[in-house]
């Protein structure tokens, strides 16, 4: 049964009649699904910021504020269990990809990289003087990261594949004094890169570009000063969707073969474009952040929003969701993210499943 939960239902008035947004409000669906949060074990202060899944588990990444720094959990169909990660207490957190029995965690700022091949970890150090900050990979082997050049001035940045057992820098056409900053990945014919470009009009506009088998071609979208999309979720070859933060509201995307079509979100959503994930029906599940007195989600199909209330929190308490999974073929969606105060206070890594 369903536990009761409290939601806002919005409906949009349709594709072309969208410049401002969404209409009247509509009546609550009772069958709509409620999120719980999910035992840990004990972290001490500390956040989770990025979730891998697959048929055979999901996974859990982040840092503490104590030594050992790093977090890694796994779920193993029953409980939340912490895994041990090769020299653990380098760079400040982990970023993690999963794809069957194998696992790929990069620490921020360190040019080494822990590969799980099923049986034994293998550590494996990025070319030059690269460290990554992103992982995407797919069902089928593909493995892409986001890497910054750190003895650069300008911090060059670049997308590394993995090549069975290293990292080679992937060359991609983007635009002119371009930054790449997120990846995303369902197969090798289906992936994304994001980041930012110079724009003298807006200083920098973030730019996607799109690989399907053959090409890489750029899929545009308006200009803003806020300089890159928080996430991308490809669904097929010709559906995807991004969220992008646009200083007091955050946007939903969606690509259908073209350039993206804007869906500005409300206001009073505490969302900062954190993660937007296909929920395996038809429509998507954005992430909130600072919610207050509860976690926050949005969700939108044919043309509906509806927000809802996750688990409570103390009356002072806010939470962030830092990242949406959901394992292929699966409808079982995990949300990763942490708890605290806005402006002190210890913070607490949170998981919640949506049921």
């Amino acid at each position: 049964m369903t536990p009761p939960i409290s939601r806002r239902t919005v409906l949009a008035a349709g594709a072309a009649a969208l410049p401002l947004g969404w209409a009247a409000a509509a009546p609550a669906d009772a069958s709509a699904p409620g999120w719980r949060r999910s035992p840990l074990p004990e972290l001490g202060d500390g956040f989770l910021v990025q979730g891998a899944a697959t048929h055979r588990g999901a996974w859990a990444s982040g840092w503490r504020l104590a030594k050992p720094r790093q977090i890694l959990l796994h779920w193993d169909g029953r409980e939340w269990k912490r895994v041990d990660v090769p020299d653990d207490d380098r760079g400040s957190g982990l970023c993690v990809a999963a794809v069957r029995r194998e696992l790929w965690v990069i620490s921020y700022e360190s040019p080494m990289t822990s590969h799980w091949d099923g049986s034994a970890w293998r550590t494996v150090r990025l070319p030059g003087s690269f460290v990554a900050n992103k992982l995407s990979a797919s069902p089928d082997g593909t493995v892409l990261a986001v890497a910054a050049d750190r003895e650069e001035p300008d911090l060059r940045s670049a997308v590394m594949r993995w090549e069975g057992d290293q990292w080679v820098e992937l060359r991609i056409p983007m635009p002119e004094k371009a930054t790449p900053e997120r990846v995303a990945v369902r197969t090798s014919r289906d992936i994304w890169v994001t980041g930012s470009a110079p724009d003298p009009e807006v200083t920098y506009r973030p730019f996607t570009i799109h690989w399907d088998g053959r090409r890489w071609k750029e899929a545009r979208t308006t200009p803003t000063t806020y300089r890159y999309f928080t996430d991308i979720c490809p669904v097929s070859s010709r559906l995807a969707w991004g969220l992008r933060r646009d200083f007091d509201h955050a946007t939903l995307l969606r690509w259908t073969g073209g350039d993206w079509e804007e869906f500005p979100l409300p206001q009073d959503f505490p969302c900062y474009g954190q993660s937007v994930l296909d929920d395996g029906r038809g429509g998507v599940w954005v992430g909130g952040g600072e919610s207050r007195g509860n976690t926050g989600y949005l969700h939108f199909r044919n043309g509906r929003i509806t927000i809802l209330k996750g688990s409570a929190l103390a009356e002072d308490e806010r939470a962030w969701v830092c990242d949406l999974v959901r394992a292929p073929g699966s409808r079982t969606i995990w949300s990763i993210g942490y708890t605290g105060l806005k402006d002190h206070g210890p913070t607490r890594p949170l998981v919640e499943r949506l049921y």
